[in-house]
């Protein structure tokens, strides 16, 4: 009805359920501006076939544990033109130097985020890690999995036979 349309519940509810629909296969990644400047934008997809970003965390013990396996995946694809990006969920000083030593231990070279303004969780309603999210060069959501990199592997796989 139109008074339930009003609500509070109602709108808050569209806006999630627009959100997850815009974003999850065929939808397009959404611009992403970090609070320091840097930024995920549709136009950093087009230089690679495909993007896997990895959202993580370090309070997220399956994230850290996937690390050794996930530098795996990039030394056996950054020469076949798939980039890959991290956007770690974590807002405090501490939390942040955790993360770097995390990083640095696993010697990840790819670019990582720290998602201060918890921007990446509204733009792509996501609520849990290890969220992986495959992205082809126009910026299109292709795969979007949660911890299984098993699956995202196969997904690139997939999509590297198919078109490349």
């Amino acid at each position: 009805t139109d008074k339930v349309k009003k609500t509070f519940t109602y709108i808050t509810f569209k806006k999630i359920i627009e959100i997850e629909n815009s974003t999850n296969l065929g939808g397009t990644f959404p611009d992403i501006i970090f609070e320091n400047g840097e930024k995920i934008m549709k136009s950093d997809f087009s230089n690679y076939n495909l993007t896997l970003i990895d959202y993580w965390s370090t309070s997220c013990k399956p994230c850290i544990n996937d690390l050794p396996k996930l530098t795996q995946l990039y030394a056996q694809y950054k020469n076949k033109n798939v980039n890959f990006i991290s956007v770690t969920d974590e807002q405090k000083e501490d939390r942040i130097y955790k993360a770097n030593k995390i990083l640095e231990k696993n010697k990840v070279s790819w670019k990582n985020y720290f998602d201060l303004k918890r921007e990446f969780p509204k733009k792509l309603n996501a609520s849990g890690y290890p969220l992986q999210i495959l992205v082809d060069k126009s910026g299109k959501i292709i795969a979007r999995k949660m911890g299984e990199l098993d699956q995202i592997d196969e997904e690139i796989k997939k999509h590297i036979e198919e078109k490349f």
